[in-house]
């Protein structure tokens, strides 16, 4: 049998084992004078960035593009173990054109303290930034949609998300929970200002897995009826919003999805609902009411109420379900199940609006767009988490 050449064999044992083989195409000074080393892609038409002869170091600027032997070839992706363990790189600026990060591009980058992601990128691999320990501020593009298995693992120093697109934040797919820099950060942030009341947009339908996790200054969340599911552990750990209305379009709950939120008094379940995940509402002490507009009893997967003192939790159901869900597990444990009443539609009374901003709280359309003060035509408006009517 004919064998391998060593050195093949030897780039094969350490791919192995996970250690990154030195190996690149070409060597290039970038503006500063820095050298930048790059594989060839696409039959040598584009480049990546990849590790070379010893460590980056200080602040590096990825080029766009790279004239080489004549030829300028654009950079479209940051390399598989392109940054491994620079432990002196302090800041990185990745050019727009860059599609991907590949998997553990900055991992272990102990003293890089912000990232900014280009409108380019569209791909984040697994561990791209694992234990970049200092690591305080993440900017996000509207272009990404898919974030990799552990990607913020070990950023603890992390305290602010910057995303400039509410829509396009709420259909990323995240592969697990420290996927999500909120895992840390609590602080997110659109186009600069801090959300402190979240207004789902109205092209929204779906809110995946994981979206909002952490955001614990949130003080309220509205959710249009349009949405028409909610992703495991989408507003878990949101610990400062009292109350939360599923709209009837919503017809499943993933696992989790607000569990650890300790501030939940009062939740509302519109009546399109037909499955509840295991944990939706595990450890939300202070729940004390729970109205759920469905006839039919939600399809359960385990106990979504676990780790609850479910036995001090009034559960209001439409009256002709009430002896339905008295038979139903888990549904009969709660400690009362009593019959919704006439006037619990979901919106309140009728009313004119009279508060302005610093009073009654800042007044929002169904869009999530602010009404000037003194403005509000008729119609149906959102102050303070909740709906109401102008006639």
């Amino acid at each position: 049998m004919k064998q391998l050449p060593y050195s093949i064999l030897l780039t094969v044992l350490l791919s192995t084992v996970g250690i990154p083989v030195l190996a690149y195409d070409i060597a290039m000074k970038n503006e500063d004078g820095i050298i930048l080393y790059y594989n060839y892609l696409n039959d040598g038409q584009e480049l990546e960035i990849t590790h070379g002869e010893g460590y980056y170091n200080g602040s590096i600027v990825i080029p766009d593009k790279v004239t080489y032997d004549k030829k300028e070839l654009k950079v479209t992706k940051i390399g598989l173990y392109a940054f491994n363990g620079c432990v002196a790189l302090t800041s990185v600026s990745i050019p727009y054109g860059v599609t991907k990060i590949e998997g553990f591009a900055f991992i272990e980058c102990i003293n890089l303290t912000s990232v900014t992601i280009p409108g380019s990128v569209t791909d984040i691999g697994s561990y791209a930034f694992k234990n970049c320990s200092k690591l305080s501020s993440v900017t996000i593009s509207s272009s990404v949609s898919l974030f990799g298995y552990e990607v913020f693992t070990g950023c603890s120093s992390l305290t602010s998300v910057y995303i400039t697109d509410l829509a396009a934040w709420c259909n990323i797919t995240f592969r697990e929970v420290h996927s999500n820099p909120m895992y840390y950060a609590s602080h997110l942030y659109l186009n600069g200002e801090e959300i402190i009341e979240l207004h789902i947009p109205d092209n929204v339908t779906s809110i995946k897995d994981y979206t909002f996790y952490g955001c614990s200054n949130l003080i309220s969340v509205t959710i249009h009826d349009g949405v028409t599911s909610i992703g495991g552990f989408a507003f878990s750990k949101c610990s400062n919003f009292t109350s939360v209305t599923i709209p009837n379009s919503v017809k499943t709950m993933g696992y989790g999805v607000f569990r650890g939120c300790e501030g939940l008094v009062k939740v509302s379940i519109g009546s399109g609902i037909e499955e509840i995940g295991l944990y939706a509402f595990s450890e939300c002490p202070q729940i004390k009411d729970i109205y759920c507009y469905a006839v039919k009893c939600p399809m359960t997967i385990g106990n979504p109420f676990a780790h609850l003192q479910i036995d001090s939790i009034t559960l209001h159901v439409p009256k002709e379900s009430v002896t339905l869900y008295k038979n139903e597990s888990p549904w009969k444990d709660f400690y009362d199940i009593v019959p919704l009443e006439d006037d619990e539609t979901g919106i309140p009374e009728v009313r004119q609006i009279a508060e302005k901003k610093g009073k009654g709280g800042i007044v929002y359309d169904l869009s999530g767009c602010r009404v000037k003060n003194g403005e509000v035509p008729k119609g149906v408006f959102i102050q303070n988490g909740k709906k109401f009517v102008v006639k």
